[in-house]
């Protein structure tokens, strides 16, 4: 049986209830009033009962009031930001504040201002046309998307709107350009990387660990002789969060050299290469590092796509790869494919 709590959003009431491990919210068009409270109370006994009963209505649509009149003074933005505020708690503050700052800049397009019966095809073309015209990408223009299509689901979930979403689109991605260093380039950066930074990048380098992972490694995460390293982390937005994506922990060898360097660090943190700093830190440390080392800039992370395609090349199955990286064999064979070095031998008749 679920339990069904009342609660308020502005001018409107919304009901909570927690099926699993999620909490679901809907919006049943009763307003912050008196005989809204009463309607919307009435409605949630209504939704334990039938909870209880077996005759839960999971498309929600038993437990909606929402007039034609209320939908029609809602308009677009007005969705977007009670989807941003009603999902707060359940989103890294990070993508909080992405999805504020891409519908501050889907707003100077004026979509927002329509109410959603009146955003046809043309209208969300003309958005793309308009993203595409501050220069975007459409990786990035995808990820706009992605937030205006998650707050009209969230909006249909609610009873604000009963029409299909417009913008879920299959938008044609151009595949990512690999552009590893070289094995002279990486003793270049290595050499003018000051001391503290060093050990941490060439760890970069030899592993193929994220860089968050790299800055969350700690000294209980290696062997005794550090022989051995364990990727069961990662360091972001100041605190230590579990792997990207849910990925499992590693564990793999480190190069003989390497785990001695890596015996000879001070261990006055609990983490390896000292406490972490911000990767936003390290990424403009880095970018003075390649200056000084005279390398074309590419990002902190091709040292991961230097990983993989150097390994790759030197004849290492993508299998292993994905052992020490924690990449899928999707991502391997769509990314990496023309860094394999695999001689085909056509058989004699």
């Amino acid at each position: 049986m679920i339990k069904v709590s009342v609660g308020v959003d502005k001018k409107w009431l919304r009901l909570r209830w927690k099926e699993g491990d999620k909490y679901k919210i809907l919006y049943p068009g009763c307003e912050n009033n008196s005989e809204g409270l009463r309607t919307a109370k009435r409605i949630a006994l209504q939704m334990e009962e039938d909870s209880e009963k077996g005759n839960f209505d999971y498309s929600l649509s038993k437990y909606k009031i929402q007039s034609v009149i209320s939908r029609k003074q809602i308009n677009l933005e007005d969705l977007c930001r009670q989807w941003i505020k009603a999902t707060k708690q359940h989103l890294d503050p990070r993508s909080i504040k992405s999805y504020s700052c891409r519908i501050n800049t889907i707003k100077k397009s004026g979509i927002l201002e329509l109410t959603p019966e009146k955003i046809s095809e043309n209208e969300v073309y003309n958005l793309i046309s308009f993203l595409k015209g501050k220069n975007l990408k459409m990786k990035t223009i995808k990820t706009y998307f992605f937030a205006l299509s998650a707050a009209w689901d969230w909006a249909i979930s609610g009873g604000f709107i009963e029409r299909k979403n417009p913008f879920k689109i299959k938008f044609e991605i151009e595949s990512k350009k690999i552009d590893p260093f070289s094995k002279a380039e990486i003793q270049q950066i290595l050499k003018a990387a000051p001391f503290q930074y060093r050990s941490f990048i060439k760890f970069l380098f030899i592993s193929g660990c994220r860089i968050g992972e790299g800055l969350g490694l700690q000294w209980n995460d290696l062997s005794g002789d550090c022989s051995t390293v364990t990727i069961s982390r990662q360091w972001t937005q100041g605190k230590i969060k579990p792997l990207k994506k849910g990925g499992k922990p590693r564990t793999f060898s480190l190069p003989l050299a390497f785990s001695l360097e890596i015996q000879s660090l001070p261990r006055d943190s609990d983490f390896v290469f000292g406490t972490p700093i911000e990767t936003e830190t390290f990424r403009l440390a880095w970018i003075k590092i390649l200056e000084e080392a005279n390398v074309r800039y590419r990002k902190p992370y091709s040292c991961r796509h230097t990983f993989v395609c150097h390994r790759l090349q030197e004849g290492w199955k993508p299998t292993q790869i994905v052992q020490v990286t924690g990449h899928s064999l999707e991502t391997m064979f769509t990314y990496y494919a023309s860094y394999i070095a695999e001689e085909i031998h056509l058989p004699d008749l």
